[in-house]
């Protein structure tokens, strides 16, 4: 393989990053995702968990993240092989979706194995919810995640 020196290098990440930007704005599900990683990273340090929790959390997200980015492109792939019905195609679709969907459910029940403080989540709530600027800060986050997962249209 031929070296292409430092320019070669960073054009491989301006290739990845327009790779994230394609599935962010085509697939729905990434957006879903992303927005469930977001309120999960951005509200646990308020849920008192440890450096190695907040560690497991990063990379069980990373991790579902990750793989809607390969069964996306799978997807893509497939679609392009054939248009026609055809059962070797579907068998990889669905296996890559499996894929996404296993990661998905060991998330969230690791997410409820360290997040799931019940005083810390009403305090955390109560703390929110009786400040007027966290309560707008709060609504007007949610409702941008909101539009962010709709907002986008698949052309």
């Amino acid at each position: 393989m031929k070296n292409k020196g430092i320019k070669g290098f960073l054009k491989g990440f301006l290739y990845a990053f327009r790779g994230i930007g394609i599935v962010i704005k085509s697939e729905r599900n990434m957006r879903v995702h992303i927005a469930a990683a977001l309120n999960v990273l951005l509200l646990s340090p308020f849920l008192g968990v440890s450096k190695a929790e907040y560690a497991v959390l990063l990379l069980t997200s990373a991790l579902v993240l990750s793989l809607e980015g390969v069964n996306s492109a799978i997807e893509i792939l497939c679609d392009r092989v054939t248009k026609e019905k055809d059962g070797h195609i579907k068998n990889t679709k669905d296996i890559a979706a499996g894929a996404v969907l296993i990661s998905a459910i060991f998330s969230v029940v690791i997410g409820f194995v360290i997040l799931f403080k019940p005083l810390e989540i009403a305090g955390l709530f109560v703390s929110i919810f009786t400040n007027p600027l966290y309560t707008i800060a709060f609504v007007v986050s949610e409702a941008l995640l909101v539009l962010f997962v709709i907002g986008f249209r698949k052309k």
